[in-house]
């Protein structure tokens, strides 16, 4: 989880320098941030089915390679399409992570799989803060944006040797009673799980993607300032989603969704009309805590409407989730139209839309709490 934080968060942290460095347009910017998450799709659609044919480890050692060659192709990259390709190639490794780990993690702690799911995000929360610190102080003592990308690629080498050195569970794709894909995509309550998963990553991914380049553009602060404010908004992850895990047993999944909503589409609002740094600071915060609860906690609800899923079913609702990847580039699309300012606060629409798919899930499942 740290490693896909690395990737994910990196880019963001050096797009203006990066956008000078190849004189980009913000929709360019866009793209490059995108290219991650299709590099995530790409692998997502692979990996789950693989996993359930071949298992899990051989998978699990090329993951790193691919993250690391990822990354030292941006690192050295002479031209905007090299770095593009390499954007891809570290973002296919985070794919075959996120269809993998996530079921590992459910197999290893069945009786409470929310708080289990949660914790584990936590240490990409975690891995987010360190890598937009660690950036943002490398920029500001003058180091170039390509030395963040090169020292990124050690974590990936150290996970890649544990996973070839470790025991790993069997998915229960290996045994009869393995709950089909046909059968899973025949079921009302999973098509919803599926667009309630874009949602939930589009909610998350269109504004955060762009904090640091939002604080320096519309608030006037300097690189680092900017990766304070996303720094801060990682931290807020983390404390969102300890928060669940500890809470988990107390409260009922779908009801803290949906609080999450309304606080998400009040904070992306609010972002948009503040004008102060400090303010905005704070609501991207807030912002931050409640939006980190979106992935895992739906990976949870999914796990326990279909408890005997193998692999694929984390590939299909990781695919429907980095789809919600596009919404960087939307951002920059919209805001060479418009502003940057009016780009961020219409993805409000995106965690009421997300409210609205909770309510039927809720309802398809028989859960009081829906």
């Amino acid at each position: 989880m740290i490693a896909i934080a690395i990737t994910v968060n990196v880019p963001p942290v050096c797009l203006t320098s990066v956008e000078e460095c190849f004189n980009l347009t913000h929709a360019a910017g866009g793209f490059l941030l995108s290219s991650v998450l299709l590099g995530f799709l790409f692998t997502l659609a692979l990996a789950g089915p693989a996993a359930d044919r071949i298992g899990m480890r051989p998978l699990l050692v090329v993951a790193p390679i691919m993250q690391i060659a990822g990354l030292l192709t941006s690192a050295f990259a002479p031209t905007y399409r090299v770095l593009v390709a390499g954007a891809f190639l570290m973002g296919s490794g985070n794919g075959i992570l996120e269809a993998l780990v996530n079921p590992i993690v459910c197999l290893t702690a069945p009786e409470n799989k929310t708080r289990a799911v949660n914790f584990l995000h936590s240490f990409y929360a975690i891995g987010a803060a360190a890598s937009v610190l660690g950036t943002s102080f490398l920029l500001r003592a003058g180091g170039d944006w390509r030395h963040a990308y090169l020292v990124g690629a050690a974590v990936p080498a150290i996970y890649g040797v544990m996973y070839a050195l470790s025991d790993l569970p069997t998915l229960p794709a290996a045994h009869e009673d393995r709950t089909g894909t046909m059968h899973m995509l025949r079921r009302p309550v999973f098509i919803l799980l599926i667009c309630c998963m874009f949602l939930a990553g589009g909610a998350e991914l269109g504004p955060a993607q762009w904090i640091p380049a939002y604080m320096e553009d519309e608030y006037g602060l300097s690189k680092f300032g900017g990766a304070l404010v996303f720094a801060l908004f990682s931290a807020a992850m983390m404390c969102g989603r300890l928060t669940m895990s500890r809470l988990s047993e107390s409260v009922r999944p779908l009801s803290f969704l949906k609080v999450a909503c309304v606080s998400c589409a009040a904070m992306v609002a609010l972002s948009a009309l503040l004008r102060g740094s400090v303010p905005a600071a704070v609501v991207f915060f807030f912002f931050g805590f409640f939006v980190s609860v979106f992935w895992p906690t739906l990976l949870a609800v999914s796990t326990d409407a279909f408890p005997r899923a193998g692999a694929t079913m984390y590939s299909i609702l990781g695919i429907s989730g980095n789809a919600g990847g596009v919404f960087p580039w939307v951002v920059g699309a919209v805001a060479d139209r418009w502003s940057l300012r009016a780009a961020i606060g219409v993805h409000a629409i995106l965690p009421l839309a997300l409210l609205g798919l909770l309510v039927m899930v809720g309802r398809q499942t028989g859960r009081r709490d829906g």
